[in-house]
C-alpha cells in the first residue's frame, strides 16, 4: 500500500513539474514602472595602525619586520532611498566574504507608478575612521613604502564615505530606471532603460 502511494505521490510531482515548466508566467503585471538599483563597490576598510617600538621589533624574524602594524576591518554602510519623499529603502550594506572584506554587490527594485518623481537615494559608511598618518612618523623601507602605497590604492578604489542621488525622473509605464555606481567618478549614475518590462 505505502509503495503504491509513493509511487503516486511520484507520477503527480512529474506531471506538475512538467505543467509548471511550459506555464506562461509574467513577471510583472500592471502599469508600474520600476527604480532598480543595481551596482558593485568594494567596502573602506577601517583600520587601526601604529608604529612599532624598537623593542617590539627586535622580537619578529628580520623578513617579517614593519615599523606600522595595522589591524582592521571592513565598513559597514546604510542605505536610504525615497520616492516623494517616501521612504522606500533602509538597510545595512556589508562586504561580501567571511569578514565582509568582498564586494558590496546590490540589487533592489523599486515599483513606482508613472510620472515624474522626486528621487533620493544615498549611501553612507557607519563606521569612522580613525586618524592615522600624520602620526605614524616616516615610512623607512621600501617594503613599508610599497605596503603604504598599496593600502592607499585602496582607500582611493573603495566606496566613500557618502553617495548620494537626488533627482527627478520622468517614469513611463512599464519602463525601467536604473541606478549603477561609476568607481572613478565615486559617484552614482542613472539612465533609463527603453525596453519595457515583461
Amino acid at each position: 500500500m505505502t509503495r503504491a502511494l509513493a509511487m503516486a505521490v511520484a507520477v503527480v510531482t512529474a506531471l506538475a513539474l512538467v505543467v509548471g515548466s511550459v506555464a506562461p508566467w509574467r513577471s510583472h503585471q500592471g502599469t508600474d514602472g520600476r527604480i532598480r538599483i543595481a551596482w558593485s563597490a568594494r567596502p573602506q576598510r577601517i583600520e587601526h595602525c601604529r608604529q612599532l617600538s624598537d623593542e617590539e621589533l627586535a622580537g619578529v624574524p628580520a623578513h617579517m619586520r614593519q615599523r606600522v602594524q595595522c589591524e582592521g576591518r571592513a565598513a559597514r554602510y546604510g542605505l536610504f532611498g525615497r520616492i516623494d519623499g517616501v521612504e522606500r529603502l533602509g538597510d545595512t550594506l556589508r562586504g561580501g566574504g567571511a569578514r565582509h572584506e568582498g564586494m558590496i554587490h546590490l540589487l533592489r527594485d523599486l515599483p513606482v507608478a508613472p510620472g515624474l518623481r522626486r528621487l533620493v537615494v544615498e549611501v553612507r559608511r557607519l563606521d569612522s575612521l580613525d586618524p592615522v598618518a600624520d602620526s605614524l612618523g616616516t615610512l623607512t623601507t621600501d617594503r613599508e613604502r610599497r605596503m603604504e602605497a598599496t593600502r592607499e590604492r585602496v582607500r582611493r578604489e573603495a566606496l566613500p564615505a557618502e553617495v548620494r542621488l537626488d533627482t527627478v525622473v520622468s517614469l513611463g509605464a512599464r519602463e525601467v530606471v536604473l541606478i549603477g555606481y561609476d568607481p572613478d567618478g565615486q559617484r552614482f549614475t542613472l539612465r533609463s532603460d527603453p525596453k519595457r518590462l515583461p
